[in-house]
């Protein structure tokens, strides 16, 4: 009977003294598994683990994913703890990982490995850590979180001009998906039109010719530039020219803009019809004088 009891009391002390050994707990982690990923493309997820103030000279990793929806292979683990000795295998939906240095710990939260996964089908895709055993001088118990990432159909490149721009397509936006001359990168020219898509129009100082300018659209002489007509002006009697964007009403220069702004404000006031038929009147007699 004493013999028993004394036993119980080794068996009692061992048992305590495991507990301390074993009993520490630790966690380990996905960073960034709750994600979503387009369709053939890739998803980076990192393991992660913090032992706390214990110091790591061992990792088993363990992990399940859903290879229905993802594909990894052995190249696509990129180890993070610099000068440790890995072993890493891909079976199936299985992914472990097996590390080891004796000349140098870690300890605190710590990245591990990097998994990048090629996306192959449409839906949620989870993934599971089913074991990371931390080792020090006795095994570190560790509390495991899972993650998931979705995957989901790229949407469509839409190329009306087939310039490789424009809405969802990899080159980027086109601010003009009709004209494949148009969009970001092409050589702005003087033409009057925002070519390369920076939101300015005939930007630049080499878009003419020595001695040219470019002045609304067209490159011109840089004394011709400086002698526009004004509104009304002959063209020949005051040797002059009619701005680009003007109308040569039979040699005389015309602001079309400035009557059609003039006009359509009238239309939009509130004051009565037979004034705005006035005003209106009016407007196309300074137009045509």
């Amino acid at each position: 009977m004493k013999k028993l009891t004394l036993l119980l009391m080794i068996f009692t002390i061992v048992c305590s003294l495991s507990a301390l050994a074993i009993g520490q707990q630790g966690a380990a982690w996905f960073d960034s598994a709750s994600q979503q990923a387009n369709l053939n493309s890739q998803a980076e997820v990192t393991i992660g683990a913090n032992p706390g103030q214990n110091d790591v000279y061992t990792v088993d990793i363990e992990m399940t994913f859903d290879d229905t929806k993802l594909s990894i292979t052995e190249n696509d683990i990129t180890i993070l703890l610099q000068g440790w000795t890995f072993e890493k295998t891909v079976s199936s939906d299985k992914i472990t990982i097996k590390g080891y240095n004796f000349g140098s710990f870690f300890s605190g939260s710590t990245n591990i490995a990097t998994l990048t996964f090629t996306t192959i089908l449409d839906g949620m895709a989870s993934l599971t850590l089913d074991k990371v055993l931390l080792q020090e001088n006795a095994t570190l118990i560790t509390s495991l979180e899972s993650g998931q990432v979705t995957v989901q159909e790229a949407p469509q490149c839409m190329d009306n001009d087939n310039d490789g721009y424009g809405d969802n397509c990899n080159m980027g936006a086109d601010c003009n998906d009709n004209n494949a001359n148009i969009h970001p990168g092409v050589a702005e020219m003087c033409n009057g039109v925002d070519d390369d898509c920076d939101g300015k129009v005939d930007e630049g100082s080499i878009l003419c010719s020595m001695g040219e300018v470019c002045s609304s659209g067209q490159c011109v002489l840089q004394q011709q530039q400086q002698n526009l007509c004004t509104h009304g002006q002959d063209i020949q009697q005051m040797n002059c020219n009619c701005d680009p964007t003007w109308v040569n009403d039979n040699g005389v220069c015309r602001d079309v803009e400035a009557a059609t702004t003039s006009i359509s404000n009238i239309l939009k006031s509130s004051v009565p019809v037979m004034i705005k038929i006035s005003q209106i009147a009016a407007a196309l007699k300074a137009y045509f004088s």
